[in-house]
């Protein structure tokens, strides 16, 4: 699978393919050195007292469910529809104008005022 389809695929869309992420670092990622100190954290509680592991559990639950809900909300934006080109291009194309608008009548202001 190439490169432009993964990252063309909804299914790729929660992983940055980027050259670098076939390197082989994404083992040594900080997430999972978090992912495995709860799972520690959570079996040293379940086996003190299993009340206190079933909270411990709950908790882990949620974080893990925000993590996702962060993760799926911004993975599948459409920030390169062409709407949006459309708008950016429009945006810059006024900002350009407004820029030689401006250094057009600086120049005028200082054709007047400077003396021949």
């Amino acid at each position: 699978m190439s490169y432009t389809v993964a990252k063309q695929s909804p299914v790729f869309a929660l992983q940055s393919l980027s050259p670098d992420h076939f390197e082989g670092d994404t083992m040594f990622d900080p997430k999972w050195g978090v992912f495995a100190a709860a799972l520690g954290a959570f079996a040293l509680a379940a086996s003190y007292d299993l009340r206190l592991g079933v909270a411990a559990g709950v908790v882990i639950a949620i974080m893990a469910a925000i993590y996702l809900w962060v993760r799926l909300r911004f993975a599948f934006g459409n920030e390169d529809s062409p709407a949006n080109r459309s708008k950016l291009a429009t945006r810059f194309a006024r900002l350009d104008k407004n820029r030689r608008d401006a250094q057009a009548r600086e120049g005028t202001r200082k054709d007047r005022t400077e003396p021949s």
